[in-house]
């Protein structure tokens, strides 16, 4: 079960709303929504947060509902304890945080712009969650295997 908390407004993107959602998985992930129309969610790469967007995210929101959020151990998002591992940090367990995010939100599909880890994060997305990217972009990326 999810949980969305509002934390009002952002103060640094124009026009968006910041939220907590805790996933199924006891994860929560800080997440900023602005704009009307199908989904973008942007995913962004290392050492970043979803503020890397924060120029282009307001005029993608005029014809786009964009969703930014902060990945797990990144922003303000949940930094869970890691094995020697770092399966806690592996792309595809980032990539299920998304896919609870989308469920979250009530979204069936959407496209995805992913810079970087953010990239390699919708790789994976679409690797193992086909049914819910309508298409995607990667931008400064080599896809691995995991």
């Amino acid at each position: 079960m999810s949980d969305i908390k509002d934390c009002g407004a952002s103060p640094f993107i124009d026009g968006f709303a910041l939220k907590a959602v805790t996933l199924s998985n006891g994860i929560t992930l800080r997440v900023a929504i602005g704009g009307e129309g199908p989904p973008l969610l942007m995913l962004h790469g290392h050492p970043q947060n979803h503020l890397a967007w924060r120029k282009i995210a307001p005029q993608l929101a005029q014809k786009y509902q964009v969703i930014l959020p902060d990945l797990r151990g990144y922003g303000d998002s949940d930094k869970p304890a890691s094995d020697e591992r770092h399966l806690a940090y592996s792309k595809r367990a980032m990539a299920e945080d998304i896919s609870q995010l989308i469920d979250a939100l009530g979204l069936s599909r959407v496209a995805f712009v992913g810079h970087d880890r953010g990239a390699r994060v919708g790789h994976r997305l679409a690797l193992d969650h086909p049914e819910k990217v309508a298409c995607g972009t990667f931008v400064d990326i080599a896809p691995t295997a995991t």
